[in-house]
């Protein structure tokens, strides 16, 4: 891979999930959990790849928590006023409270 498509490593991307998307079957079930993903943004803010590192336990959960990063955007990581890729550790929670959806 050449050095420009190389994902820089950093420590918070803040992405803005337009709707965590939480399966219904699954909250049916009462079912939660926090699944931590590795993902990579391109240099337009659009999120390229996102792998499960840590499962929730659960497989719904995890793809759900994949597809709903993959709708994400954010702004652009600049390095000496240029867009770079860059890539890091997201967590993505599932909670419910009383019965209900409780957003992270």
């Amino acid at each position: 891979m050449p050095d420009n498509m190389v994902a820089k490593e950093v420590g918070d991307i803040s992405c803005q999930i337009p709707q965590l998307l939480y399966p219904s079957h699954a909250q049916q079930l009462g079912m939660e959990g926090t699944a931590i993903l590795h993902i990579t943004v391109g240099t337009r803010g659009q999120i390229e790849t996102a792998e499960v590192r840590t499962s929730t336990g659960n497989a719904e959960l995890d793809a759900a928590a994949v597809t709903s990063v993959m709708q994400a955007h954010r702004k652009l990581h600049q390095e000496n006023g240029r867009p770079i890729r860059v890539s890091t550790l997201l967590p993505v929670s599932f909670y419910l409270e009383r019965g209900h959806l409780k957003t992270i």
